[in-house]
């Protein structure tokens, strides 16, 4: 009787074994078929030791003063033909505030068929990631150690690089014109901080920060893991160690953090790996890829996102994770004789699959765009422009901002969504029937924003308005000189006799030698300040000086744009050195430059 007591004891508890078993399985079969229906499953997410399946060892070393995480893919060795070969994809930190940015990708904003911003992307991502870092390192307490030369704010601008990260190996390629393949295959790009200044750390606050100030940036992402199979992608990422915070690896203090994060998994296939071929809508906004193929993909990652403790939210997660397909990624192998010790590194550019975490997106510059305000001028200017203008400046916090053809403000709009601590000032010469005052400030009251310290109508090559300006903000020169000055050619207003911006240099070159009778400096713009501005351009061709002069020209083409630009001369009695110029194209017809100068 005893023995048939256990028999049975033992024939119920293989039946349960075998429940659990087809549980399980039927799970496996149903739920990933739609990600909704995971979450009822996380309730028996707790698996028996005995449980058949692979089991991915997490762990997280922890020293004394910091944390060293395991890297993304570790290193193979092969030790075949006497060689050691090393693999490794991704690098490791022990500094729990710094974070690899060449881990990251950049998505850019759009383009249209023959482009209008691509040319400023880079300038704007470094100026004001410059900006960012100016800031903080001048937010530091005295008693901390400064900003030193060799990795200072003003080296990193030489060690910012970028590189292409979508790939053109499909067919239908050759069909694109030489502008069509460099704006698709840069489109994503790979960000690299290194340049040769280990030392120099980006946290990733600072990176975050930078981008949701860029207009040109759609979405900086972070590298989680790759690799040639959906399997292969699962592994990596969970070896990892980069989405911790989804899961409950021991049922304690971090279980009701990771349990309450949200999450969702989307896919983007680009170039060859894409299913419709339209070149011109592979990278935009409005870019998805097939449903079946997403579902497929998250079916045979199931050993990384059954892990996932939290709920899934298509909508409004907390993170969301790419499947990125059609990327140009680098291994690079290292290969060590060990009869004469040479080092061999071959670097290999292949495609695989991305998995990527979406870190942050770019300013939602839609937010002042013309038609959603009250107050519109006849050629209003751009948001994206206005962003851009800002970054170039590198507005930081509390900077005192002019803009002397300021219109409809929109400058001064983008400037206090950037940095709301600025103070502002517009002036323009149009009366309130064409540029309404009123409006302009209901404009940034509706928005929440910092209201203009001041809008002045008057002409602003005038001693008094300027002094006027100066004395809205405690009389004290201005941080940023930013404007977008009337020449005539699309508001044909007919008061700008003389190139805007030859009298607004002039203008600062006077007050710059200017003392008042209490001995105070009257300086327009402070030293270390920057005039942005755009001049027109009818004529493709260049004619300007590279030097951003309005010197003589080779050619006596009337639209050359010498004639809108200062003298080296002009710019000497100003104090102002020329930094850097952009061309930008509008039409077929027309171009403009955006010109930066130094005080």
């Amino acid at each position: 009787k005893c023995s048939t007591k256990h028999m049975s004891n033992l024939t119920v508890i293989l039946l349960l074994y075998l429940l659990v078993v087809l549980h399980y399985f039927s799970w496996g079969v149903s739920a990933w078929i739609s990600l909704p229906s995971v979450e009822p499953w996380r309730r028996f997410r707790r698996v028996p030791l005995f449980t058949l399946g692979p089991l991915m060892i997490k762990k997280t070393l922890k020293t004394s003063s910091s944390t060293i995480t395991t890297s993304p893919i570790s290193h193979i060795i092969d030790t075949t033909n006497g060689a050691i070969r090393t693999h490794t994809v991704l690098k490791c930190s022990t500094n729990p505030n710094y974070h690899d940015a060449s881990d990251m990708i950049i998505h850019w904003r759009g383009e249209k068929e023959n482009g209008n911003s691509i040319q400023f992307r880079h300038k704007e991502f470094t100026s004001a990631l410059l900006a960012k870092l100016s800031q903080h390192e001048q937010q530091k307490p005295s008693g901390q150690e400064q900003d030193h030369s060799s990795c200072g704010p003003r080296r990193l601008l030489k060690n910012v690089s970028f590189r292409p990260a979508l790939s053109l190996d499909f067919h239908g390629a050759q069909d694109m014109s030489d502008y069509e393949k460099y704006a698709f295959e840069n489109a994503m790009q790979y960000l690299d901080l290194s340049g040769g200044a280990a030392n120099c750390d980006v946290t990733k606050d600072e990176l975050v920060q930078t981008v949701q100030r860029c207009s040109l940036v759609r979405s900086l992402f972070e590298i989680i893991a790759q690799g040639n199979s959906y399997e292969e992608l699962a592994m990596n990422a969970l070896q990892s160690n980069r989405l911790l915070d989804l899961m409950d690896e021991s049922g304690g203090a971090n279980s009701d953090a990771s349990a309450s994060v949200s999450w969702r998994v989307r896919m983007r296939q680009y170039g060859g790996q894409a299913k419709t071929l339209n070149k011109q809508k592979q990278y935009g906004k409005k870019m998805r890829s097939p449903l079946q193929a997403e579902r497929e993909a998250i079916l045979q990652m199931g050993d990384l996102f059954k892990e996932f403790t939290g709920p899934v939210d298509l909508k409004n997660a907390h993170v969301s994770l790419y499947i990125l397909e059609g990327l140009i990624t680098t291994n690079t192998n290292t290969t060590t004789n060990i009869n004469n010790k040479n080092d061999t590194t071959i670097t290999t550019t292949t495609q695989s699959k991305v998995l990527a975490r979406l870190v942050t997106r770019g300013a939602k510059t839609s937010i002042i765009a013309p038609k959603t305000r009250k107050c519109v001028t006849n050629t209003p200017l751009c948001p994206l422009a206005a962003f851009t203008m800002c970054n170039v400046a590198r507005i930081s916090a509390n900077y005192k901002i002019l803009d002397p053809f300021c219109g409809s403000c929109a400058i001064l709009l983008a400037a206090t969504m950037m940095e709301p601590s600025v103070q502002t000032v517009g002036i323009d010469i149009a009366h309130n029937g064409q540029v309404n005052r009123t409006d302009i400030m209901s404009d940034f009251s509706c928005r929440n924003l910092t209201l203009p310290m001041a809008l002045i109508r008057g002409n602003s090559m005038l001693d008094s308005i300027r002094k006027e300006s100066r004395a809205a903000i405690g009389n004290e020169p201005f941080d940023a000189i930013i404007t977008d000055p009337p020449y005539g050619i699309r508001e044909k207003s007919g008061y700008c006799v003389e190139s805007p911006l030859i009298d607004l240099v002039n203008c600062i070159g006077k007050d710059r030698h200017v003392i008042d009778n209490n001995s105070d400096d009257c300086r327009l713009l402070k030293v270390g300040g920057r005039l942005i501005v755009f001049v027109p351009d009818h004529d493709p061709g260049d004619y300007d000086n590279d030097d951003g002069s309005g010197g003589s020209s080779d050619d006596d083409d009337d639209d050359d744009i010498s004639k809108y630009l200062p003298s080296d001369e002009q710019l000497s009695y100003a104090g102002l050195e020329f930094v850097d110029k952009l061309k930008q194209p509008l039409n077929d017809s027309l171009n403009r430059w955006l010109i930066e100068y130094k005080c």
